[in-house]
């Protein structure tokens, strides 16, 4: 009899071990010193030629409980790194449930990169668990954000997951004080078109009161359904690019009259200070986009990408250098299917050499809101400004999913020297048309031709390896101080003080199974 209490007593024991196993008690994390949105805020030079944006939406898992995003995630952060653009906009579900581990994931993972000015707002997933507002606040930034950091333009970033009075409040100071600017909204929930997945019904009576009094903008960038759409709508495009990794929603939802396409992608915006504007939505993993150094004063840029539609697209990319010092950047639209090379030449002054035709190089000394710059028309000498002696180049970062350890993986390439023949620039070209739909080839953008030819560079200057560099943040936010709102959902989260329940019921168990077997000795 003794015995067979032994084996009970054990068995007790057993479960209890695989009860507190099953609940998997998770790491305590140290939330960062400075958010996510505070560590990469660099200025925004004011007197550039066009500023190109890189925006994507929804890369949770499908199972909201993970802390890792999918594969794919990984992907397009590679390639939007690659790009390197001068902002990069998040629309919201960058987490799926906001735990404080999903917060720290995705913390990790954007600031691995080298992006800067990285823009986020919230959607529903980050406020699933009640504490995700703190954890926001703590790992990613404001809860909206207003910034007037591009000539022209009011970026509005707002949050369609607080209460009414803070929403309404948002679309307030949106256009308070907009002057001339040309304001852009971007939200997580969509007005237009209608999908079964819009924001709730209130917030959209409110936007449409508010929009009577001062007019749509011309743009509204939203997510929140897992797909792209396109929407022409009292004269504003109405864009959803809402899925970097999550599932997959069928189109069968999308209204008639809308461009639906259930397509993993990104997407890019490029803002004119005149205010016009392009954009296109890239396919996640159709084609690649690749940026890596030629040699030690050159880089090389393929780009054989695909739009949602499976038409080959233009690309904007901004390589970096550093000369002497000083921080030399070259934006250049990269078209379809082609391979652009950018080379330094010190034995001639320092002259920039590409086949690029659509591109500018800007650098700035003193002022970091005013930059020098050259277009492919003038003399491209930086020696004529005085910027001269090393060069160094930076390899983009490439983001692999994690590995059975659940860790992330940072991987660069190489370096190689390859000796060639030099390009001579051509006429500079920009499009400045706001994009409409294409019924006929089901396209929501203008598109753009360019004869592609390759170039190779020679160079004899010796420099140090190239190093990865880290993004410094030199400004800070300028958003008003948001209101706190409630969760969008009442799921039960498995928190700290169940979990504290679950094991205090059970060891309540063990201990009384232990004095039953004592009390009958």
């Amino acid at each position: 009899m003794r015995l067979k209490e032994g084996f009970l007593f054990i068995a007790v024991i057993i479960i209890t071990c695989s009860i507190i196993g099953t609940f998997n008690i998770q790491e305590s994390f140290s939330a960062p010193s400075t958010p996510l949105m505070d560590q990469r805020l660099k200025p925004i030079p004011q007197n550039l030629t066009w500023y190109p944006i890189m925006i994507f939406g929804d890369n949770r898992p499908s199972n909201i409980y993970a802390n890792y995003p999918p594969e794919v995630f990984y992907r397009v952060v590679s390639e939007m790194d690659a790009a390197n653009l001068l902002a990069t906009i998040g629309l919201g579900d960058h987490v799926g449930y906001g735990n404080e581990s999903q917060y720290a994931v995705f913390y990790s993972i954007m600031n691995s990169t080298r992006l800067e000015n990285i823009w986020l707002i919230m959607g529903n997933h980050e406020v699933v668990y009640p504490n995700g507002w703190a954890y926001w606040r703590q790992y990613i930034g404001p809860e909206y954000y207003i910034t007037d950091s591009i000539p022209g333009w009011r970026l509005a970033l707002l949050n369609t997951e607080t209460s009414l009075e803070s929403w309404n409040n948002q679309l307030t100071q949106s256009v308070t004080g907009l002057g001339e600017r040309t304001l852009i909204l971007f939200i997580h929930r969509p007005v237009y078109p209608y999908v079964n997945h819009n924001i709730q019904a209130n917030k959209n009576a409110s936007i449409h009161e508010w929009a009577n009094t001062y007019g749509w903008p011309p743009l509204v960038v939203q997510a929140h359904w897992h797909g792209w759409a396109y929407y022409r709508f009292n004269n504003t495009d109405w864009v959803i690019s809402g899925s970097t990794g999550s599932p997959l929603y069928p189109t069968s939802e999308c209204q008639p009259e809308a461009i639906c396409v259930s397509a993993y992608h990104y997407m890019w915006l490029i803002l004119y200070p005149n205010q016009t504007y392009l954009f296109k939505p890239v396919h996640a993993t159709g084609g690649n986009l690749t940026v890596t150094t030629l040699n030690e004063t050159a880089y090389i840029v393929i780009n054989n990408k695909v739009d949602v539609y499976g038409n080959p697209v233009e690309i904007p990319v901004r390589v970096k250098y550093v000369v002497g010092g000083i921080e030399v950047f070259i934006v250049s639209i990269v078209p379809a299917n082609t391979t652009i090379v950018f080379n330094i030449n010190p034995t001639e002054n320092y002259l920039i050499e590409t086949n690029a035709t659509e591109f500018y190089v800007y650098f700035t000394k003193e002022d970091p809101y005013y930059a020098t710059v050259l277009l492919p028309g003038d003399d491209l000498s930086l020696g004529r400004y005085n910027v001269t002696g090393d060069i160094v180049l930076y390899e983009p970062v490439t983001l692999t999913s994690p590995t059975s350890t659940t860790t992330t993986t940072i991987k660069t390439t190489t370096t190689k020297t390859t000796t060639t023949t030099s390009p001579i620039p051509t006429t500079h070209q920009t499009t400045t048309t706001t994009p409409e739909p294409d019924t006929n080839t089901a396209t929501s953008t203008t598109t753009s031709s360019s004869t592609t030819t390759s170039t190779t560079i020679e160079t004899t200057l010796e420099t140090t390896t190239p190093t990865q560099p880290k993004p410094t943040t030199t400004s800070t936010l300028t958003t008003t101080v948001p209101t706190t709102g409630t969760p969008i959902h009442s799921n039960p989260p498995r928190d700290d003080l169940q979990l504290t329940l679950i094991l205090g019921i059970t060891l309540l168990g063990v201990g009384i199974g232990l004095f039953a077997v004592l009390k009958k000795r």
